[in-house]
């Protein structure tokens, strides 16, 4: 195949993948498979360029390759194109795309089941894994802590440990823990104790698995005694209920995070939940260093302006009956244009009283999900 031909097949791909990404709109199934068709490299990766309006070189970490776009967009995960976009590629490139690349955007470690875990793009992710992307690296495992409280992850887990069996590979004690009722019995785990060596992993998985219950439920004490159990193997210097407090502020922000991007009301069952097992409202995200890898975007030297950006537009929630403000701390700035700085207090608490119904009425968790995008996005050539 001539060069200059897989190359404009490959940057009709790129550009019809990033274009449907970033205005939050379907793939394109006609440019896609003709570009496929004509010989796309589906591990060629976009090719920085010069943006005349900025003078600036566009940052190599600014650029995908096709799997990585599949991955990121999450406001469409779930629909029957992008099922079809991946059916096209992995039967056109194999289920290698879904491997480790060198051509990564993040890292030759990051896979695009990482990173549509990472996301919450729970739809591709699960397809990804039915496609084959049978090696589950540590990357992935460490991705899956980012989400791990929250229960729509819950069917990926399943599906991860299911893969894990099939495979022969190791299951993390912190996957049995959080799947307990349905995948194994207490005795099972206790057994795996003895027999695991536990990672740095392990350390903040395993307090995650008790934020992700509410103090009521039916399984909370017996997942807390298997947790502190499992963590007291641990060589850390946190004491148990210290991470507890460390995991749930952690999903604190990443909730309030979502709220403020996505414009709707943080789901207040899950703020409750998180508050009641210690999470400090007043923490910034970059204020989380066991943590930091997830906030990467979030600039350190500017953070302070984020949060007195929020303050001065009253962009707060307040929690319970008390009316404890929860200032949302460390929030990128690209949205605070969108938010009316003459918003004023009755109306957030019209917006929290509303909370429980809006997030009801969402048609998947898809729609609640941000867009990954945080960057200013590249000048393609044309």
């Amino acid at each position: 195949m001539p060069a200059a031909k897989k190359e404009a097949a490959t940057t009709m791909l790129l550009e019809e993948l990033r274009e449907a990404w970033e205005s939050e709109r379907e793939f394109d199934l006609n440019i896609t498979k003709t570009a496929i068709e004509l010989g796309a490299d589906l591990r060629g990766r976009e090719e920085a360029s010069y943006d005349s309006d900025s003078d600036d070189e566009v940052m190599d970490d600014d650029l995908y390759i096709p799997m990585e776009f599949i991955a990121l967009h999450t406001k469409v995960g779930d629909s029957a194109t992008t099922k079809e976009v991946i059916d096209l590629m992995i039967q056109k490139g194999g289920n290698q795309l879904l491997e480790k690349s060198e051509t990564s955007t993040y890292s030759p470690e990051d896979t695009p089941l990482g990173l549509a875990i990472r996301y919450g793009n729970f739809s591709v992710a699960n397809q990804f894994i039915e496609k084959g992307s049978n090696h589950i690296t540590e990357k992935v495992w460490k991705e899956c802590n980012f989400l791990l409280p929250f229960e729509e992850i819950i069917p990926t887990l399943h599906k991860l440990y299911d893969e894990c069996k099939a495979s022969d590979q190791t299951v993390p004690l912190w996957l049995r823990i959080r799947l307990l009722l349905t995948k194994t019995e207490n005795t099972e785990i206790l057994e795996k104790m003895t027999s695991l060596q536990l990672t740095e992993v392990d350390e903040k998985m395993i307090p995650s698995t008790v934020v992700a219950l509410d103090k009521e439920s039916a399984d909370y004490s017996a997942t807390y005694e298997l947790a502190q159990l499992a963590y007291s193997r641990l060589d850390s210097h946190r004491s148990f209920e210290d991470a507890i407090k460390q995991a749930a502020t952690h999903a604190l922000l990443i909730e309030l995070r979502w709220a403020q991007k996505t414009k709707r009301a943080p789901d207040q069952n899950r703020v409750t939940r998180f508050l009641s097992h210690g999470a400090n409202p007043n923490t910034r995200e970059n204020d989380l260093t066991d943590f930091d890898s997830d906030y990467s975007d979030v600039d350190s030297e500017s953070s302070d302006d984020y949060e007195d950006d929020l303050k001065k537009k009253n962009f707060f929630f307040n929690y319970g009956n008390d009316s404890q403000p929860l200032p949302v701390s460390g929030l990128p700035s690209d949205n605070y244009d969108d938010i009316d700085s003459s918003k004023s207090s009755d109306d957030d608490d019209d917006m929290n009283e509303s909370s429980s119904s809006e997030s009801d009425s969402d048609d998947s968790w898809n729609k609640q999900m941000p867009s990954s995008k945080t960057r200013k996005r590249p000048r393609r050539r044309r």
